[in-house]
């Protein structure tokens, strides 16, 4: 029986099949010469047969064909594992890098502003550095770590004339031809280079235009994408390409193992000598104030190339500036430091002097920073805040402005001197609710510069003003004690804002007995504005009457006249001030008017006080003191009382409290 044969290949498979059909059974004979074949008929069984083998062969190829299907299923799993490996090293691989891109960035911006490294801390897992900046702030550096070949790019940077410029497998990276600067272009920010895998894009865009494992660089902030997968696969920098070892800087390495970028380290210095509160403003309570520099210890003269100071005042806008500050501005100079001549190191003497404008207030502030330039051109820096504390003086003018000076200030409108400094309210609770607590702080008495009247009877007519019936913290303006009885009561309170404000509600209610010696204070005050944060002018009492020419607090002030020698050393001083502003505006101040005996035209006991006199004395029941009040003789330095209608002899000063 002859056989033919079939061969099928499965392109998929290696493997070949050979299929093999037996032929239908045949006799032979020959008709008329002619060789004749018949085959035999077919009958059921036999085309059952071949139905049969028919469809065993083809369940054959069919689990042939499934074989197949399954091992190429198996294999496309594969290919995708690793295709998903692959881009999840690169994209891990890329995560450090555009870390290490933004850090090289920082750290090449760091060392074109002359920044200076505080400190190198390693990451705990230790896999780099965090690298702290005088001005930078922290920059985490981590070890290089190797890319994919193939896959993964070297990004990097190159110098060149002190200009570093990004370089993309070693050549620079270009932007419309130009070479693509790390810190960026005078004036503007620079962008910084950012890696991407194609799966990354395709996932944040919902497309499919990227290759899934393939690199990607943008130089425009993510505005385009540019593929850059090449043959370097190299990390930015070498693996422990950070040397920290040297004193005097760090040292890191890039990638091509080649170029090398030094960051010097901070040599720390500060302004002042107070380490332990280098953050504190310094209190300058004096014009001119020398303030040390506490320099590095081991600052070499060979180094050390000029200290320079700038000082910035904080006197509002722009504009009070350029009006105020350029003629009356703060001013620095700067003493440099000696050195050893046998170690060369710095003797650490050197100091600025910080001259404050004449017209400072208290409370104002000034920023002073002080840089030391080193051979190298490189500048330290240390800043100080500094904080004008006014010191108050006696003698002090004190100025429309509620502020004070030792020196007159020109620009000013000078209203008073003051002549006495301290716990102003400590007796007075009505002053101390006007202007607050005076314990502390600056704060005193300013006498104005000018009688407020002359001649001026106290009262006309016969009538006692007491408390005027108010009640606390309101006192009785009348002195209840006396030399003979108590000399520490109210005779050396100072109660003139007290005594004046009874005095205006006993005025109020009492038209016919008024007390007019308020009229000469209200008519000073209406051409002598005083400062809104003062008390206003008053009539002091008669211990503030007595400080003005005595200046003694302490003590009763009965035994300031009398038997003892007339004390009016403060009084001096503060016609000295008046005779200082004379010198710049004739008339503007007055000396005390004082008795002169021998000079009718200038015949004067004194100074009225706001205190009234006892009604009766102590010593002499039958004698009626009623309808007086203290004054203070400026000439012999004593108290006294009289009758409020003493009309010719006696004066007005007015005072006010800060």
């Amino acid at each position: 029986m002859a056989q033919s044969k079939q061969t099928l290949q499965d392109t998929s498979c290696t493997s070949h099949l050979v299929l093999q059909e037996e032929a239908t059974p045949h006799t032979s004979y020959t008709d008329n010469g002619r060789r004749r074949h018949i085959g035999r008929k077919a009958n059921n069984n036999t085309y059952g047969y071949i139905m049969k083998k028919n469809l065993v062969l083809l369940l054959t190829v069919i689990a042939a064909l499934s074989g197949c299907m399954q091992n190429d299923l198996a294999e496309i799993r594969r290919e995708q594992a690793t295709l998903a490996a692959r881009i999840s090293a690169i994209e891990k691989w890329q995560a450090l890098v555009n870390d290490n891109i933004a850090g090289l960035q920082s750290i090449i911006n760091a060392q074109s502003d002359n920044d200076y490294v505080t400190s190198v801390t390693p990451l705990t897992d230790g896999s780099g550095y965090v690298i702290n900046f005088v001005k930078s702030g922290a920059v985490t550096i981590r070890n290089g770590e190797q890319g994919i070949a193939g896959a993964t790019p070297q990004i990097s940077a190159k110098e060149d004339n002190g200009i570093y410029y990004w370089t993309l497998n070693g050549d620079y990276l270009r932007v419309d031809g130009k070479r693509l600067r790390v810190t960026g272009e005078p004036g503007a920010t620079a962008p910084t280079p950012r890696l991407k895998t194609g799966s990354t894009l395709n996932s944040e865009s919902g497309g499919s235009a990227y290759e899934a494992d393939a690199t990607y660089l943008s130089v425009d902030n993510g505005a385009n994408w540019t593929k850059v997968t090449g043959p370097q696969g190299d990390a930015i920098f070498t693996t422990d390409g950070i040397d920290t070892d040297n004193d005097d800087y760090i040292e890191l390495t890039l990638a091509d193992g080649t170029t090398k970028i030094r960051l010097p380290r901070y040599k720390t210095f500060q302004i002042g000598t107070d380490t332990e509160h280098t953050n504190a403003a310094i209190s300058l309570t004096e014009l001119a104030t020398d303030i040390p520099l506490s320099l590095p210890s081991d600052l070499k003269a060979d180094s050390y190339t000029a200290i320079m100071a700038q000082i910035t005042s904080d006197r509002g806008t722009s504009t009070d500036i350029k009006t105020r500050a350029a003629a009356l501005p703060w001013t620095v100079s700067v003493e440099h430091p000696t050195f050893d001549p046998a170690t060369g190191n710095c003797k650490n003497d050197a100091k600025v002097t910080v001259t404050a404008p004449e017209d400072i207030a208290d409370g104002e502030t000034a920023m002073l920073e002080v840089s030391i330039i080193g051979a190298d051109g490189r500048k330290t820096i240390a800043t100080r805040a500094l904080k004008y504390t006014a010191i108050v003086n006696t003698g002090d003018y004190y100025y429309s402005d509620g502020t004070f000076s030792a020196s007159l200030i020109s620009s000013k409108t000078c209203i008073g001197v003051i002549f006495h400094v301290g716990d102003v309210a400590k007796d007075d609770a009505v002053l101390r609710a006007k202007i607050g607590d005076t314990s502390t702080g600056n704060h005193g008495l300013v006498v104005a510069l000018k009688d407020a009247g002359k001649g001026v009877i106290w009262q006309t007519a016969d009538a006692a003003i007491g408390d005027a019936g108010l009640s606390e913290p309101y006192v009785s303006i009348l002195i209840a004690k006396t030399r003979d009885e108590d000399p520490d009561g109210n005779l050396n309170m100072m109660l003139g804002y007290n005594n004046t404000e009874v005095i205006k509600k006993y005025n109020k209610s009492n038209s016919g007995s008024k007390a007019t010696i308020l009229q000469s204070i209200d008519t000073y005050a209406a051409s002598n504005t005083a400062p809104d944060k003062s008390s206003g002018w008053y009539l002091p009492s008669i211990k503030e009457l007595s400080l003005i020419y005595s200046g003694i607090i302490n003590g009763s002030i009965w035994d300031l006249g009398y038997d003892i020698p007339a004390n009016t050393s403060n009084k001096t001083l503060i016609e000295k001030k008046f005779s200082t502003l004379n010198t710049q505006a004739a008339g503007s101040a007055e000396n005390f008017s004082i008795r002169r005996n021998n000079d009718p035209s200038n015949n004067y006991l004194g100074y009225w006080s706001s205190s009234e006199a006892p009604e009766k004395h102590t010593a002499n029941p039958n004698q009626d003191y009623f309808n007086r009040a203290w004054y203070g003789d400026f000439l012999d330095s004593y108290i006294n009382q009289t009758y409020k209608n003493d009309d010719g002899r006696l004066c007005v000063r007015a005072i006010l409290a800060f």
